[in-house]
C-alpha cells in the first residue's frame, strides 16, 4: 500500500492513506472504514461519518473532515467539539487537507448564506452586520438593494477567515 499517517482515535488504531482511505486495525487485521453521508440539522449540508467504538464499547460518530484534519495535526484536540473544522471552498465531499482550515463559531457563521444584512422599518430598510457578538448598524436605505449592498460591503471587511 502508500505511505500513511497513523493516528489513534476512541481507542482504535487507525492508518490514514494518501488516496484519502481509513483503516482501523481489529482483531482480523486491518480493514477499510466506511464512510456514510449524512445530513445535519434539516439541511443541505452533508458530510461523511463513521462510527468509533471505544474500548468500553460507547459509539462515537465521527466526521470524516475531522479525521484527516487530526490525521495532519495531531496536537489538536479532536475530542473538543467546539473546534470547528471548515471546508474552504464550501464542498462537503472536498475532504482532503488542503481544503481544510479550524475556524471558530463565529467565523464558521461567516459561512451562511441567505443572510440578507437588513430588516425592514416602515418604508425604510435598516442594515446591519454582526461582529465579535455585536449588531453594527450601517445605515437607514429607502431601497432594499442598497441596504443589501451595504451588508455585503461590511462582510467582506470584517468577515473574512
Amino acid at each position: 500500500m502508500d505511505e500513511f499517517i497513523e493516528l489513534f482515535i476512541f481507542d482504535n488504531d487507525l492508518r490514514y492513506f494518501e488516496n484519502g482511505d481509513f483503516y482501523r486495525l481489529t482483531t482480523r487485521g486491518w480493514h477499510k472504514i466506511k464512510f456514510t453521508k449524512y445530513t445535519q440539522n434539516n439541511e443541505t449540508t452533508q458530510y461523511f461519518k463513521c462510527i468509533l467504538v471505544d474500548k468500553d464499547g460507547v459509539q462515537h460518530l465521527v466526521r470524516r473532515h475531522r479525521m484527516v484534519f487530526y490525521a495532519f495535526n495531531q496536537d489538536w484536540d479532536i475530542y473538543d467539539r467546539g473546534l470547528l473544522i471548515d471546508h474552504i471552498n464550501h464542498t462537503f465531499a472536498g475532504d482532503g487537507i488542503e481544503n481544510l482550515r479550524q475556524v471558530t463559531i463565529q467565523q464558521n457563521s461567516f459561512n451562511k448564506k441567505n443572510v440578507k444584512g437588513y430588516y425592514r422599518e416602515g418604508n425604510k430598510y435598516n442594515a446591519i452586520i454582526t461582529v465579535n457578538g455585536k449588531k453594527i448598524h450601517l445605515g437607514r436605505f429607502k431601497l432594499k438593494d442598497n441596504a443589501r449592498n451595504a451588508y455585503l460591503k461590511a462582510k467582506a471587511i470584517h468577515h473574512l477567515i
